[in-house]
């Protein structure tokens, strides 16, 4: 009786490697002192790339972030940002912010016109920063407002006369009035566009605020 002899033959040669399966890293995108244009909503701001390295991120490390530095402050976007609202072309931002605008509701810059201003400021202890605050009551009813530590917003007092009575009594109970004696000064607003708030949620009292305010949308 013979026993039958079989020959099993390998393509290639097998290691421990190859039952690792290793992931790939994610690329690197943006390097340091790159441009990157950031859209938020309808607006593109400028940061440059800061760090001389990326990071690792995510489920299993397979997203890439980047910290991002304008003026003195900071922001951070990651591979799956890139194309989306992060552009590394001005042009491609640009075109992304419009399409924004042209579907949402949104108080363009220009077309705020105010009927009259009030504006305070005082200069702050810790770093010598000038600090404003004031408001513009507009034709409609409505005021457009920077309080001292606030985005830029707006809110329907429903006519001129209800905004002005209103923000007589309530404008200058911010604290920095009692602490900080902020003087009246002559000043011309520059308006930033303005951006529908969101009333489902019950503490949201402004009706439209700057890009930056998270209860917009």
């Amino acid at each position: 009786m013979g026993f039958e002899v079989f020959n099993y033959e390998c393509q290639e040669q097998m290691s421990i490697f190859d039952f690792i399966n290793p992931k790939t890293e994610p690329p690197i995108l943006l390097l340091k002192g790159q441009i990157a244009y950031k859209v938020v909503r309808g607006e593109v701001e400028e940061f440059e790339v800061y760090d001389e390295k990326s990071w690792l991120c995510g489920e299993e490390n397979q997203e890439r972030g980047y910290r991002l530095k304008k003026d003195f402050g900071y922001d951070c976007t990651w591979n799956g940002n890139i194309e989306v609202d992060v552009f590394t072309e001005k042009e491609s931002a640009i075109l992304k912010a419009q399409e924004y605008i042209k579907t949402h509701d949104v108080i363009l810059s220009e077309s705020i016109k105010a009927v009259e201003v009030k504006a305070y400021s005082y200069v702050r202890d810790c770093d010598n920063r000038e600090m404003k605050s004031f408001y513009a009551i507009i034709p409609d009813g409505k005021a457009y407002i920077k309080q001292f530590m606030s985005y830029e917003h707006i809110i329907d007092y429903g006519s001129v006369e209800n905004a002005r009575k209103e923000l007589k009594k309530t404008f200058c109970k911010q604290q920095e009035f009692e602490y900080c004696n902020p003087q009246e000064i002559d000043y011309t607003p520059t308006f930033k566009n303005m951006y529908l708030c969101n009333k489902k949620a019950d503490w949201v009292k402004w009706n439209y605020a700057e890009a930056r305010y998270s209860g917009c949308g």
